[in-house]
């Protein structure tokens, strides 16, 4: 299998083309998993790159990734890639450790891996669900789906807006919203939560906001950002900033005014979305994973995502291995709080490492994880 390493940016239209048609064939039905996103975190950062796999002069396969320091690879775009993974032919021989070796990277971490043909099974550390609502385009009839199935749940949404109606004024869904100030405050929430929950803020580095930029200066009907607001009396209340492509819209980062908490404006918007799936021009709405306890109610599909690490063959990445599972074994041990400790801090230190290219941010980001959970 020959190997040819790009960046997104060098992408051509027979590229484009072969790519998309792959990520058909695997039937992944995600945005993040298509070439436009790993353009879009190109555009943003200098590190990205697309391992592009030929087998007799066809192509049969992408890995888009960031090339981090010691040789170690994250999933583009990441830690916003809510699925990721390379793109291979369904049938196509593929050994990720072999190809990564050809890519001259040791290792790839991995959170949220689609991998459809268990091509990762040997790496894989957890496989959790990400909910999925396939309302094949008519998010009217889902919509009463969950609400004769989940009825208590539903209702007391329901009387939530009610509530807000009776004594903040009309509610209205706007399904694409294009108001840049809009935009603007959603992200001020999304930070504000951040900040208050003390979590790393993964908006604040400047190529996040490129990688946005980038990905809502687009006229497609068929791929980009889209933005959905709930207002009340004609005030932004709460907003989502989703992804859509390859049919599917990704609720991505939703934030609400803490003033209107008690309504669940949050919820209420959520469910104005799956309704207005065919209008937005989805077949289905894309939960992500995680938070099971409220997107239980919204969907009735799931999808399997692994979490883990694949190696390449050779000593540096044998000595990587060793300790990430000396990591892992610690967060496996019968330690009770402790082994708790180390699986947080992982994750913690993990999604620090994706989003801060530089070494001033990483360190920044560690320091105030420690005085977080620091002891006193």
């Amino acid at each position: 299998m020959r190997t040819n390493l790009i960046h997104p940016g060098e992408l051509g239209p027979d590229e484009i083309k072969a790519w998309k048609a792959i990520t058909a064939e695997m039937g992944t039905h995600s945005a993040f998993m298509e070439p436009e996103f790993a353009r879009a975190a190109g555009q943003a950062r200098g590190d990205a790159r697309v391992a592009v796999f030929e087998n007799d002069g066809k192509i049969v396969g992408f890995w888009p990734f960031h090339k981090r320091p010691m040789h170690f690879a994250r999933p583009i775009g990441a830690p916003f890639s809510d699925q990721h993974g390379p793109a291979i032919r369904p049938g196509a021989a593929f050994d990720p450790a072999a190809a990564l070796k050809a890519m001259g990277m040791c290792a790839y971490a991995y959170s949220t891996l689609l991998d459809p043909e268990a091509r990762f099974s040997s790496g894989a550390r957890a496989v959790q669900d990400g909910y999925v609502a396939e309302t094949g385009g008519d998010g009217q009839a889902y919509a009463a789906r969950l609400k004769a199935e989940h009825k208590r749940y539903h209702k007391t949404i329901e009387r939530r807006r009610r509530k807000l109606e009776n004594e903040r004024g009309s509610v209205e869904i706007v399904l694409r919203d294009r108001d840049p100030e809009a935009f603007e405050q959603v992200l001020r929430w999304k930070r504000e939560q951040y900040a208050a929950t003390g979590l790393h803020d993964v908006l604040a580095p400047r190529w996040v906001r490129v990688m946005l930029d980038a990905l809502g200066d687009t006229d497609a009907e068929d791929h980009g950002l889209r933005m959905s607001t709930l207002r009340v009396d004609g005030r932004l209340a709460a907003g989502e900033i989703c992804l859509l492509g390859a049919g599917s819209l990704h609720s991505w980062i939703p934030a609400y005014d803490a003033e209107f908490g008690i309504y669940s404006p949050g919820l209420q918007l959520l469910r104005g979305l799956i309704e207005g799936t065919g209008e937005l021009g989805a077949d289905r709405v894309d939960l992500g994973a995680g938070h099971g306890y409220y997107k239980r109610y919204f969907t009735f599909e799931r999808r399997a995502l692994i979490d883990g690490a694949a190696f390449a063959r050779g000593a540096g990445a044998q000595v990587m291995k060793s300790a990430m599972g000396g990591w892992r074994g610690l967060e496996t041990a019968p330690l009770g709080p402790m082994s708790k400790l180390a699986g947080k801090a992982r994750r913690r230190l993990g999604q620090i490492a994706a989003v801060e290219p530089g070494l001033g941010g990483r360190v920044r980001g560690v320091a105030r994880a420690f005085r977080q959970h620091a002891p006193g």
